[in-house]
């Protein structure tokens, strides 16, 4: 196993950490702008439109508990 630079590293780990938030943020916005436009009347509430939030939402969930883990275990960013 290659031991690297803790520059690089820890840019590894920023670049990382950027796109997990980016991925996550737009799981979310997704989820808000349906929810909103349901609510609104803009949109029908169909079961497709909810279960798009709800995919949206456990993805980001996913997300969420897998950089909880790798950041637990000290593996985050490596």
């Amino acid at each position: 196993m290659e031991s690297q630079d803790p520059a690089a590293a820890g840019e590894s780990r920023r670049i990382a950490e950027q796109s997990l938030r980016h991925e996550i943020g737009n799981m979310v916005t997704i989820a808000q702008a349906n929810v909103e436009g349901m609510i609104d009347g803009v949109v029908e509430p169909t079961i497709e439109r909810l279960e798009s939030v709800r995919e949206a939402l456990a993805s980001a969930s996913r997300l969420l508990k897998e950089l909880a883990v790798s950041q637990k275990e000290g593996t985050w960013g490596s």
